[in-house]
């Protein structure tokens, strides 16, 4: 059966799924269900601070969209 990955999943593949795992201190399995479920809305301003870092540019909406 194939998993279906919410849009955010390319972002983390981006920042790079380790980098977030290891500096947001998540364990690998919620990491899976940020890419199927997306980044919960409380981790969002961690996650979008490690993606500055990393120079990845995040959607205009990114902080504010609730359908995640």
């Amino acid at each position: 059966m194939a998993t279906n990955y919410h849009k955010h999943s390319p972002l983390i593949d981006a920042v790079g799924g380790e980098a977030v795992r290891k500096r947001l201190g998540i364990t690998s399995q919620t990491l899976h269900n940020w890419r199927v479920r997306g980044v919960p809305i409380l981790k969002r301003m961690k996650f979008a601070a490690l993606a500055t870092e990393q120079g990845v540019k995040l959607p205009d909406n990114f902080l504010g969209e609730l359908d995640a």
